[in-house]
């Protein structure tokens, strides 16, 4: 069944019952981060109640109260992990905790396939002009940038980068 389900949805990624069912798939497999990203899926896709059968209705009220459930689950997932890291629920008010309550907001909302992680206070820009760093432009042509790099990169313990070859 899941090599069928993937067949229609490649020919239609927005055929409801597919979604569903690809959801289904994934949940009974335990990944139910990916089920309920392809229920979200139905569910923005999905047109008003009164326009579909009422077994389609039905199937996505079931795939809305599991995409609740999950993201309950992951919210009071990533709390716990937080807290037993030191992140005190008394910081919820700092920008950290914003920051968190817009990441398990976020996930809930998230597409297959889609990342996000939101830091309150800091601008959304995917780019900055060069003019915005002129006096860091200054430093970089003086050879201060590239010395401190030189620095760190003679000690081996000192940088490890996150992507290895």
């Amino acid at each position: 069944m899941g090599a069928s389900v993937d067949r229609v949805l490649a020919l239609d990624p927005r055929n409801l019952r597919a979604l569903v069912m690809k959801g289904d798939s994934l949940e009974q497999a335990g990944d139910t981060k990916a089920a309920s990203a392809y229920y979200l899926a139905a569910l923005r896709s999905a047109p008003p109640a009164d326009r579909l059968s009422p077994d389609l209705v039905q199937e996505l009220r079931r795939a809305q109260q599991a995409s609740e459930l999950f993201s309950r689950r992951y919210d009071d997932h990533m709390r716990a992990w937080f807290k037993e890291r030191g992140f005190d629920e008394s910081q919820a008010n700092s920008r950290f905790g914003q920051a968190l309550d817009i990441l398990v907001a976020a996930q809930a909302r998230l597409s297959a396939g889609a990342a996000v992680f939101l830091f309150p206070q800091l601008p959304q820009k995917q780019f900055y002009d060069r003019a915005d760093f002129r006096g860091s432009m200054r430093s970089r042509r003086r050879g201060h940038i590239r010395a401190e790099l030189q620095g760190v990169l003679q000690d081996a313990a000192a940088f490890t980068p996150y992507v290895t070859g």
